[in-house]
């Protein structure tokens, strides 16, 4: 017997890939009722199967984690809007980061250039551009010097590697949308 102070084993329970891509816990998210009894069938790769919907795997692409973005493309079968976004958004950001940062570095503003490093260091690796994340988190890592310093010699391969990475995207992304 359990005694009253004894934590009761807990775990949350794996919701069930539907027929939109919808969790079971999310149906209402496609507002079609069929979504909420049949569960999508997963194929021998592990990924769900929704028909013709799903895309096939992305060959290997220099500079570019493919099953990172082919995993972030597929998280709502035949609907690409999210990963769209994302890489929409990098194209904005990961400029607009290489400004802020060299802006911050003539100014001597650590914290600036620290946290704006650290921001796209996690886009470019969550999209699968390594060499981009790489370069921001080695700016990010010269800034925890206390110093803006270290970092001045990092810029310009973090505007390259940035750069590149948006050209890279906007590649992989004519792969789906072609």
């Amino acid at each position: 017997m359990r005694s009253a102070r004894t934590p009761r084993p807990w775990s949350r329970p794996t919701p069930t890939p539907t027929t939109c891509g919808a969790p079971a816990r999310r149906p209402s998210r496609c507002g079609s009722s069929s979504c909420r009894t049949t569960p999508a069938r997963s194929s021998s790769t592990g990924r769900p199967e929704m028909g013709d919907e799903l895309l096939p795997a992305t060959p290997p692409m220099a500079g570019l984690d493919v099953e990172r973005l082919d995993s972030l493309r597929d998280l709502d079968p035949g609907d690409t809007t999210y990963l769209d976004r994302a890489i929409g958004n990098f194209q904005v950001n990961s400029a607009e980061a290489v400004a802020v940062i060299r802006d911050a570095v003539e100014a001597e503003d650590v914290a600036t250039v620290k946290a704006r490093a650290h921001k796209i260091a996690g886009s470019a690796l969550n999209l699968g551009v390594p060499r981009a994340g790489e370069a921001a988190r080695a700016v990010e890592l010269a800034a925890d010097t206390g110093s803006v310093d270290p970092a001045r010699p990092l810029l310009e391969e973090l505007a390259d590697a940035m750069a590149e990475g948006r050209v890279r995207l906007l590649a992989y992304q004519a792969t789906y949308t072609a």
